[in-house]
């Protein structure tokens, strides 16, 4: 039987801060929010303003210089509170869906694009699904093409996250 380690010191005080800051937004903030079918605005700014979004981007970003393993704990610490997934799906893609940026971004794409995304300035997207190929990337139709001016991007997506 595979025994599960305990929480560090460190893990213990990042998921009692993420709690912390979850605090004002209990079950009538997402019943709400479910109900309406708004974004939860405020919640996202409480995650940003906390720092959590950019929890696993380097501190010349603006983030915390922490890890996935202290992310994947601050998201597992918002799913298991009244925020449940809809709290998870409203970061996720700011805290994760950077770090191909992170990775393989020229330097001025990450200091123009990093630092926005970690404070919640901006919001990140990924859009895959597509009418003749679903979500099988190696059959992907929509291409970018490089212009003088930037890119031309021909093709439909059908789903955005």
């Amino acid at each position: 039987m595979h025994q599960i380690a305990p929480m560090s010191e460190d893990q213990a005080a990042i998921k009692a801060a993420v709690e912390k800051t979850l605090e004002p937004f209990g079950d009538e903030y997402w019943a709400k929010t479910d109900e309406t079918g708004n974004w939860p605005e405020e919640f996202c700014d409480a995650m940003a303003a906390g720092g959590w979004l950019g929890i696993a981007f380097p501190e010349e970003y603006g983030g915390a210089g922490l890890g996935l393993t202290e992310a994947a704990l601050m998201m597992q610490t918002v799913t298991r509170t009244g925020a449940g997934y809809s709290g998870a799906s409203a970061i996720h893609l700011n805290i994760f869906g950077p770090k191909p940026l992170e990775r393989f971004g020229n330097p001025e794409q990450k200091r123009e694009n990093l630092p926005k995304i970690i404070s919640g300035e901006e919001k990140m997207c990924f859009a895959v699904t597509e009418p003749n190929s679903g979500l099988d990337t190696s059959s992907l139709e929509t291409k970018a093409e490089r212009t003088n001016t930037g890119y031309v991007i021909n093709g439909r997506k059908i789903w955005t996250t």
